[in-house]
């Protein structure tokens, strides 16, 4: 039906009014006053004059008329309201409306008929749900979701749903629910694969103990799910870390995060099935980039290089013949969504237009700064690139003269204003701009255009307008922008002249929309008209009667032209190796095209090639003297496998999307023949020196995601100044030394490798996300805290996000009024955001497998009254804008380590410390110490690891100075229950602990506990020792030796290997152990009774993950694990020395190497964290105190080849499996596991080479080791566990019952596996009576049927009859062996046989019970799987229960 006036939808009126001699109409239909965040949406179709309105409100209207009326769309008596509104790409007469209750309206013939598809409850259907097939259009993917609600901190929690129909919904299917995203491998009209029904699906392995993306891997899948097949970009993680998958022409990308070294990498098919990796050359760390649309023949990649307000990028090009991205252009103009200001133009083969950022210097220095763009082209598809030359008739005025340009609004804003390039057109361009030496903003703009694809422009109309065009161009339409207006104006020769129409009511454009119809010449304007937004329709049909007529043998003689793109001097030009032209209209003639033209370029002349045609090979680099040299390090692939190899290599090639033809005999054709380069083994290695004075407090290496020695190292000396280095320390240069300010601090990005924030004492905060290239420099909120919470604190999924940590009112001396304060930027620092004065502290609440919202804050807020003691814990969602929800009282801290959230409180009394944990973020338990441990208020936790699935703290006991220690104890998974693991572990006065995990090994740890606990309390000197565990805190042994004979001939056997621990490091950052040298430790100490002092101590290695020790020094060193391990460095660190020793060999032998003359002191050895760097950096006290020296060692050039890694041929790598001192392979965490190294001596190194850091070769029997307590029991003596007094076993019927598919629930056991185990068979623990869910009873009978009827009376039956003649058949043997026994009583001579029947019969019945009992406990075990744990009633029947242990085959041993 039609809308009325008084519903304020509709309200439509016709004006006649002429216009240049012919009269053309329009109408206005105003919609209603439409709120800010709400606009309407337009689709118009191609093949029909049907028009759909989304208005405001969600009515969904369709005019069939361009416009002029308007009805419901949908025919019902309630419709529903509709929020989104798509159209599909590739068969536009099909249209989807998104409903409020997520259902989906489907037409498919332009709007006029409806069908509904009703989604399954909880369906969530956001932005961009659909994915189209090019060749199938009734082919979609719907990729939603299903959301449940949770608490007030949880919020929504949605999950990944995917459907897919292959009849356009009107069937639906739905995949596994492990799948996250689906998208069709034809996305795309250029793509050329053959499968047409070919699905890319992102799914989650949820076996995979990592994040997303890194528990994401790519399928590809046939129709219908009838096949799958794993995508492999790598042999062993397969597509592991897989971000996305989009279709780009005729490309599919992949972007895939690597899950060793956190890369982003590109990868690329063209026909879905084989894939290649892309490799960027002298790529930045590439932490954000954009697929920009590509060309004919390539693909177009814009990497970002910094990422705040003002990002900017580079722009590169790749071409499948070497999968090698070529930058073409720096400082693109980026926006914060990830848009590009690269755009190539429709029609036109290899024709860009680009803005790029002139002032990137500025920006560095202040970050809120405007952007000055200049617009650049190319014609050669990125090759090469000018400048756009200025109207003719416009000049600049005073020094601007000679760098006077045009410079054109592109993507990011010119998307609003109309298109680039008008429909069926090629060559003519359409643009807001300016003149002059850069980009204007848009209120100071006027429409320019181009006829020759941007190489000459000319001014249309002078002010911001809206503009648009029909179909060939027969009639451009403008608007005037940003202001009432009643003039609408119209063009018929490509924007050279205009008329204007004037409508009755004036208005304010929003947008204009061009018909898509040859049938139609109705444009729609959206406008503000009386502040309600209208819509008005402008037919020109009345004065375009004229249809254009075209002769495809006879072009000129019509109403189309032979445009060329490059023409000099009225002669058509090679371009790209080619003349070509298209088919365009006639600016000058006045006409409607009414049947399809092509617009393909069509070639007239294939060229021969020139100097202009050819650019460097991938291996090679421009010279000054224009030509081609060969780039040494870019020969790496293709050396790293044969060092000796004779390449033969082109310094030229013809650009990519070029077809001319080279010369016979063409130099630039010719290849050349080179060896390899060589370097001289063992004698090169280099090394640098730099004079540094001052004192160093901290250094940062800055890694980023490039080259492992493409660091950027970060020095804060002791006078607080900054130094840095863009090569590892060869040259270190002041920062800003202008300015010469004063740093508070360096502080590392925690989840971004190449982002720091330097803070200075002036307030200023110096941002960079280029690892130093390059710094933003901001505004501080406040000065930084005084009490020592971290200033910064990091978002891991949203990296922009930053919390800081500051105070107010502290610079006084007595600091009365001191406190801290919170604010937040979302900005990566450019702004910030205040929080709420009461709080303290705060803190993002984040995990791997906190089910949380990202918003989620925990604080401590400030209590009201000023002799209270701690703080409340309040939680928020939404950054405090509403009431925050509390959490405790009398809170002292909190901490999140990994999937824990903990928290330490006092008691209600404040006489004692609690602590309480949560692993969902939302539910918090108290932790239950064990009876003997009691803590204190003047004591303390220390959190010491939770990588394992279980907390690791360390109580205090005893903190009296010098003699602080304390109990090491672990929980259940849950962190709820905790059991002590080790007694009198030492500690410091800092509340350091002599606790450390191997690195890679997470099982092992080490730790030092005080021998002498009593004396050391009664004031004398702690007495140290070391034990080391293999099980997770299990067990506990001392530290093996191997020679200790040898080397300690006096020493007994009480003597052991002692280290120096953690509280003793001068720079806790220094590993005992690296994560990419698995299985390989250092240790400093003595080989004694107890721990001895640090100067007499030596030097000790482990390759074996600590199983086996062997001595290397006899002195203390400090060491460094260089590329991966495969290089250890070691130099004397308490005396003077000007050697180094490296090994090749994993420490089995040692070079010296002299890297100075003189002598120093040695203060730090420090290489990059990741162990991957091939230099090292050598710290030494000058000869002055104020001074140190710093000596850069590069071993990069000590060996002639990388590493190559291979499962089938591992030359250069060997695999290493943890094993006991027997030799037998360790199970940890149930599993056997190989970890790969390179072999000892190999002439290589590691550097970037893809390989696997570790495998699982087998799982292992589950063990007692395999099994923790299960909730409210604990473990007791000898191992077993005990429900905990007072508590009752878990109640897990309704967990268990609620699943999905649950037929039965089972009784709990008193253990539960521990999470990370994998072990199969073996014992079982955590197994007892099973029963069925409510309502499931005939399921579960069905899989365990009970024992029949028939079978009982027959055991019965023949347990009487067996009984009957085992019983007679021993009376009669007993009586035989009853001469001269003793008899009770007389027996009667005269017993009759009746009697001693009787007799016989008695003996048999009453055996009958005893073994009928036997009987059925043996067929009942035949049927009913028994629980092999002990009941709570056994316990009482056994006395000193409490000290059983199992035992198991393992445990027993045999003695010949």
């Amino acid at each position: 039906m039609l809308h009325h006036c008084v519903l304020h939808i509709i309200c439509a009126l016709f004006f006649f009014l002429p216009l240049g001699g012919a009269d053309s109409n329009y109408a206005i239909s105003k919609l209603g006053t439409a709120s800010k965040s709400q606009k309407s949406l337009i689709v118009n179709f191609s093949k029909s004059r049907n028009i759909l309105l989304l208005d405001a409100t969600g009515t969904l209207l369709l005019s069939q008329d361009d416009g002029t009326s308007w009805q419901d769309a949908v025919s019902n008596s309630d419709p529903a309201v509709v929020e989104q509104l798509y159209q599909h790409p590739f068969e536009d007469d099909i249209v989807y409306a998104i409903t409020k209750e997520s259902d989906i309206l489907v037409s498919e013939d332009a709007g006029l008929t409806w069908f509904t598809v009703t989604m399954p409850p909880k369906t969530v259907i956001e932005a961009q749900p659909f994915e189209f097939n090019a060749r199938q259009s009734q082919s979609v993917i719907l990729n939603a979701a299903r959301c449940e609600s949770g608490s007030i901190w949880t919020g929504v929690t949605c999950y990944p749903f995917t459907y897919y129909t292959y009849d356009n919904f009107r069937n639906l299917d739905s995949v596994h629910d492990s799948i996250v995203s689906c998208t069709f491998a034809v996305g795309t009209v250029e793509f050329a694969g053959q499968d047409e029904d070919q699905m890319l699906c992102l799914i989650r392995e949820n076996d995979v103990d990592l994040q997303a993306p890194f528990n994401q891997q790519l399928i590809s899948v046939s129709k219908g799910f009838e096949s799958i097949d794993y995508v492999v970009f790598d042999p062993y993680y397969g597509s592991l870390g897989t971000e996305s998958v989009v279709a780009v022409g005729q490309y599919l990308v992949a972007a895939v995060v690597d899950v060793n070294s956190k890369k982003l990498k590109l990868h690329y098919s063209t026909d879905g099935q084989i894939w290649v990796p892309i490799t960027f050359i002298n790529a930045p760390s590439i932490g954000s980039l954009t697929v920009t649309r590509s060309t004919s023949l390539t693909l177009g990649v814009d990497v970002e290089s910094t990422n705040l307000k003002n990002p900017v990028g580079e722009f590169y090009t790749i071409s499948p013949s070497d999968a090698y991205a070529v930058r073409r252009l720096n400082d693109t103009n980026r926006d914060t969504r990830g848009y590009v200001d690269v755009i190539e133009l429709d029609y036109l083969n290899n024709t860009i237009l680009a803005n790029t950022v002139a002032n990137t210097e500025d920006l560095y220095k202040r970050a809120s700064r405007q952007k000055e763009l200049v617009t650049k082209i190319s014609h050669d598809g990125g090759f090469s690139w000018t400048q756009l030359e200025r109207p003719v008739d416009l000049e600049c005025e005073g020094d601007d003269a000679e760098d006077c340009h045009l410079h054109l609004h592109l993507g990011i804003t010119e998307t609003k204003f109309g298109s680039l390039s008008p429909d069926r057109l090629p060559g003519v361009i359409m643009a807001l701009g300016s003149v002059g030496t850069h980009l204007q903003p848009l209120s100071d703009s006027d429409l320019f255009i181009s006829e020759d694809a941007g190489r000459s422009w000319y001014l249309s109309l002078q002010g911001p307008h809206y503009y648009s065009s029909s179909a060939y161009g027969s009639v451009f339409v403008a608007v005037k922008a940003n202001e009432n207006s009643k003039l609408i104006y119209y063009s018929l020769d490509f924007g050279r002249e205009w008329e204007s129409l004037e409508v009755e009511a004036s208005f304010r454009a929003l947008e204009i929309i061009p018909p898509k119809s040859l049938d139609s010449l109705t444009f729609l304007i959206r406008a503000k008209v009386k502040k309600e937004e209208s819509f008005i329709a402008i037919d020109f049909s009345s004065i375009l009667s004229r249809e254009c007529t075209f002769d495809e043998k006879k072009v000129a003689n019509g109403d189309f032209e032979l445009w060329y793109p490059f023409v000099m001097d009225d002669t058509p030009q090679c371009l790209m190796g080619r003349i070509e032209y298209y088919l365009r209209k006639k600016r000058a003639v006045s006409c409607v095209v009414r049947n399809e033209v092509p617009v393909h370029s069509f070639v007239e002349q294939i060229c021969t090639c020139e100097s202009k045609d050819y650019e460097c090979s991938t291996y090679f680099e421009p010279s000054d003297h224009f030509t081609c040299e060969v780039n040494p390090e870019s020969l790496d692939p293709l050396c790293r496998v044969d060092p000796d190899a004779t390449l033969q290599l082109k310094p030229y090639r013809i650009l990519l999307g070029n077809s001319c033809v080279p010369k016979k005999k063409e130099e630039k054709e010719k290849s050349i023949s080179m060896k390899c380069p060589k370097l001289d083994h063992r004698k090169d290695i280099h090394m640098y020196h730099h004079k540094i004075q001052d004192t160093i407090s901290n250094i940062v290496y800055m890694e980023g995601t490039g080259e492992p020695d493409s660091t950027t190292e970060l020095l804060l000396t002791s006078s607080q100044k900054v130094l840095f280095s863009y090569d590892f320390g060869e040259e270190w240069l002041e920062f800003d030394e202008k300015k010469n300010p004063s740093f508070y601090g360096i502080y590392p990005h925690a989840f971004l490798k190449d982002t720091a924030f330097l803070l200075t004492k002036d307030r200023k905060i110096y941002f960079t996300n280029n690892k130093g290239r390059s710094f933003y420099r901001l505004d501080a909120p406040s000065p930084p805290n005084v009490v020592g919470y971290p200033v910064f604190n990091f978002h891991s999924l949203h990296p922009n996000w930053v919390m800081y940590m500051g105070s107010e009112n502290c610079d006084d001396s007595f600091y009365e009024d001191c406190r801290s304060v919170v604010y937040l930027s979302f900005d990566s620092g450019a702004s910030w955001q205040k929080l709420p004065d009461e709080l303290e502290y705060c803190s993002w609440v984040l995990g791997e497998r906190l089910l949380v919202e990202d918003k989620l804050l925990f604080c401590n807020r400030r209590r009201a009254a000023a002799d209270s003691i701690g703080y409340d814990l309040v939680a928020s969602t939404d950054f405090f804008e509403t009431e925050a929800s509390s959490i405790r009282e009398n809170v002292l801290g909190f901490l999140l380590a990994d999937e824990y959230v903990v928290i330490a409180a006092l008691t209600d009394d404040e006489t004692s410390l609690s602590m309480h944990v949560s692993v969902n973020g939302r539910n918090f338990s108290p932790c239950i110490f064990p009876q003997n441990i009691q803590v204190h208020s003047q004591q303390a936790y220390t959190i010491l690891s939770s990588k394992t699935r279980a907390l690791f703290i360390h109580v205090t006991l005893s903190s009296r100075k010098g003699a602080e220690w304390g109990s090491v104890l672990k929980s259940n998974s849950n962190g709820t229950y905790f059991v002590n693991v080790l007694d009198k572990v030492n500690r410091n006065e800092l509340g350091y602990v002599d606790f450390e995990k191997v690195e890679g090994l997470e099982s092992i740890a080490l730790a030092n506990v005080v021998l002498n606990s009593d004396e050391a309390f009664n004031g004398e000197e702690k007495r140290l020792g070391t034990l080391i565990t293999f099980n997770d805190g299990i067990d506990w042994e001392r530290l093996y030796l191997i020679d200790a004979k040898k080397h300690y001939p006096h020493c007994d056997s009480k003597c052991s290997l002692h280290f120096h621990g953690f509280t003793e490091r001068s720079v806790f950052s220094d590993p005992t152990s690296s994560s990419a040298a698995t299985g390989i430790i250092f240790g400093i100490g003595s080989y004694s009774y107890y721990l001895e002092p640090y100067e007499t101590s030596q030097t000790f290695i482990s390759r074996d993950g600590g199983v086996h020790w062997e001595l290397i020094f006899d002195s203390p060193h400090q060491w460094a694990f260089v590329d991966s391990g495969s290089l250890l460095v070691a130099v004397p660190s308490t005396n003077k020395t000007n050697i180094l020793y490296y090994s090749e060999d994993e420490g089995r032998s040692w070079i010296a190497y002299q890297f100075a003359e003189d002598t120093y002191l040695i203060e730090d050895l420090s290489t990059a964290p990741s162990g991957n760097s091939q230099r090292i950096l050598v710290l030494a006290k000058g000869k002055k105190s104020s001074e140190t020296i710093s000596f850069t060692v590069d071993f990069s050039h000590l060996r002639s080849r990388v590493c190559v890694f291979d499962f089938n041929d591992q030359r250069d790598f060997a695999s290493w499996t943890p094993a006991g001192r027997d030799g037998k392979p360790m199970c940890l965490f149930g599993h056997k596991t190989a970890f790969y190294r390179r072999k000892p001596g190999r002439d290589c190194f590691i550097g970037n080479t893809p390989y696997v850091s570790d495998t699982i070769i087998s799982n292992c029997q589950c063990t007692r080791m395999d099994y923790e307590c299960n909730y409210n029991y604990e473990r007791i003596a000898g191992g077993t566990c005990r429900l905990v007094s007072g508590a009752e076993p878990p109640l897990q019927q309704e967990e268990q019952c609620a699943a999905e598919g649950a037929i039965e629930w089972m009784e709990p056991t008193a253990y539960k596996r521990i999470p990370l185990t994998t072990c199969e068979g073996g014992l079982v623990l955590d197994e007892s009576t099973t029963h069925p869910c409510p309502g499931k009873e005939d399921d579960y009978h069905k899989i365990h049927p009970g024992t029949p009827v028939w079978l009982i009376i027959m055991l019965v039956l023949l347990s009487v009859f067996l009984s009957t003649i085992v019983g007679a058949w021993v009376y009669t043997k007993a009586q035989s062996y009853l001469v001269g026994a003793i008899r009770l009583g007389e027996d009667p001579a005269d017993e009759t046989v009746f009697a001693k029947l009787m007799t016989r019969i008695e003996s048999v019945v009453t055996a009958v019970p005893i073994f009928f009992s036997a009987a059925y406990h043996l067929v009942r075990s035949v049927f009913v799987r028994q629980d092999r744990s002990m009941s709570l009633d056994d316990y009482d029947n056994f006395e000193g229960m409490e000290d059983a242990a199992f035992l198991e085959v393992d445990d027993i041993e045999t003695s010949e």
